[in-house]
């Protein structure tokens, strides 16, 4: 049933009505009331000096309610459960003009622990010593940067915050409910299996249940509460090679609803092939130095493409004060960054790829903009970048894709209006490698991830703190990587990596299939998210044998060899 609730704000904001459900009463809800009556609070007073209270404050909440279910080779699972809340404010003096933010990318958006009990006073405290501090800084680095200004001529500077339509959207906050029986049998099952591998040295299975309640508020008035559900089976194993190289794999299915992961039959084979992948990588022969063209297939075409171009399709901004720190196609709306017949989108509320699920989407940003839509590229040329609420030569207006204030790529789609068969696609890798004097190629179907499936990416849990641009990177090292023949034969080479590649990588995609698939990825920032990308060639790659520091193997074989016969 559905009832008219008043929504009251203080004069500073707005004041609105709309139909929310009775048992999601805005009225109701200590965390919301929390958070607005310390907003104004801190708008009304916070000040010290000659310095004018806040312009603009920004709350958000984010409630982690989880459970983990985990057993290894079949041991009873154990089971896990936590419930976080982290807290985030933005506080900016000045103007939407000029304003205190930083000058080059931060945590800015780092969140911080709070109380779990709904106990207005404690939240609100927990809120006024964050504000208090972050208003202090925010007098520093405007000054700073007012400074800053003052020293050096910038042209065409943008205003440093965009102005945005306040949002008003009340959810249910709903618990987390999932099936525990279920969820443990499956987990020690298909840990289970794993004992008919004694060549694994580790493995291990990890069912994760989570419910996400998020609180946004800001002082142009929007008010969000949401709640979501998060379910992933994460499968992991490694071992070592005959002359000791660590080899080590990681698989992972998520999805929005429990009844969106796969069944235990699909999840069963999952684990089987991660588990002989492991093995047979083990056994495999040490790859040579490599130019040539390379194929990537499935997971392999969906990390490539994500790590080393979707970063750069963010950050568009002129950063202040940090010129050695740029987007490399920055400026390069109009300009043709991948091979043609190529287009790319990024659409957040996007739920299936052709029947199949996509995970890492959402209804607002960080920032609380409605997700939108967006076309980055046509015909491989630019046409607009990811942004949120920080403007740019390009555009005043944010197109939902803040993630920590700054853009970020979320449900990306890569297709093409040409494309190859497979046959097609390794005849040309061919012609391109007998001109380079090869009578074989590469073709890679899968590459390294190490999925932490994280939730609020606090400091240090990343090597960086945003997947950034950069004109060239190496990506992570190919796991299985076949050398094929003129007549069809495949052969398995380990221990490759692959040297720095550039952007200009993407334009030498000399063809492209007609089998785009949805696969999970996660950047160094830490959230998971999907990318749709077919398979692809790329004309010309380095690789070059890895040269790590070898461990001695088991002196003793593993006690499973004694199960297996």
């Amino acid at each position: 049933m559905m009832i008219r609730k008043t929504i009251f704000l203080s004069s500073l904001l707005l004041s609105l009505t709309m139909p929310v459900p009775q048992s999601a009463k805005a009225a109701d809800d200590v965390i919301l009331g929390a958070m607005t009556g310390e907003m104004e609070r801190s708008l009304h007073d916070l000040h010290v000096e000659d310095h004018r209270p806040p312009y603009f404050i920004s709350y958000s909440i984010k409630e982690i309610d989880e459970a983990v279910i985990e057993s290894e080779l079949g041991s009873p699972p154990s089971l896990k459960r936590s419930r976080k809340r982290y807290f985030i404010p933005i506080v900016k003096v000045g103007d939407y003009d000029v304003d205190s933010t930083e000058m080059f990318p931060t945590r800015a958006y780092s969140p911080s622990q709070i109380t779990t009990d709904d106990d207005a006073l404690a939240i609100k405290r927990a809120i006024w010593l964050r504000t208090d501090s972050a208003y202090k800084t925010a007098i520093r680095d405007l000054e700073a940067k007012k400074s800053y200004l003052i020293d050096n001529h910038i042209d065409h500077r943008m205003p440093d915050m965009t102005k945005e339509k306040p949002v008003v959207a009340i959810e249910e906050i709903k618990p987390l409910t999932f099936d525990q029986a279920k969820w443990s049998q499956t987990v020690q099952s298909l840990s289970e299996v794993f004992k008919k591998y004694p060549q694994l040295q580790k493995s291990k299975v990890s069912f994760i249940a989570r419910r996400v309640n998020r609180w946004i508020v800001n002082s142009e008035g929007s008010r969000i509460r949401e709640s979501e559900e998060k379910f992933a089976v994460s499968i992991g194993a490694s071992a070592q090679a005959e002359d000791g190289t660590p080899v080590s794999d990681y698989d992972i299915k998520a999805a929005n609803a429990e009844s969106g992961l796969a069944d235990f039959e699909k999840l069963k084979e999952m684990t089987e092939r991660l588990a002989e992948n492991t093995i047979k990588i083990c056994a495999a022969r040490q790859g040579e130095d490599y130019c040539g063209p390379v194929i990537f297939e499935g997971q392999a075409a969906a990390e490539f493409f994500s790590q080393l171009m979707s970063p750069n399709f963010s950050f568009p901004e002129d950063l202040l004060g940090n010129q050695d720190w740029r987007n490399p196609l920055k400026d390069g709306i109009g300009r043709r960054v991948l091979t043609k017949n190529v287009d790319i989108i990024d659409d957040p509320l996007a739920a299936d790829f052709k029947g199949q699920p996509l995970f890492g989407g959402y209804k607002y940003d960080d920032d609380g903009v409605p997700a939108q839509k967006v076309v980055i590229a046509e015909n491989g040329v630019i046409k607009e970048f990811l942004h949120g609420r920080i403007p740019t030569k390009h555009s005043d207006k944010s197109n939902g894709h803040s993630q920590r204030g700054y853009g970020s790529f979320n449900v990306m789609q890569v297709t093409s209006s040409k494309t190859s068969s497979p046959e097609e696609m390794k005849a040309k890798a061919f012609e391109l490698a007998k001109d380079a004097g090869l009578d074989y190629i590469l073709v890679v179907r899968r590459m390294g991830d190490q999925f932490r499936f994280d939730e609020t990416g606090t400091p240090g849990h990343a090597s960086e703190p945003y997947s950034t641009p950069s004109y060239s990177r190496q990506p992570s090292d190919p796991l299985l990587t076949f050398k094929v023949y003129t007549d069809g034969r495949e052969e398995l080479l380990r221990g490759l990596e692959f040297k720095y590649v550039s952007l200009r990588a993407f334009r030498d995609m000399q063809a492209i299939g007609a089998d785009p698939q949805p696969f999970l990825v996660e950047p160094a920032d830490c959230l998971t998210r999907s990318i749709v990308t077919p398979s692809f060639l790329i004309g010309e790659l380095e690789l070059e044998p890895i040269k790590p520091d070898h461990a001695s193997l088991p002196i003793l074989p593993s006690p499973l060899a004694t199960l297996v016969k």
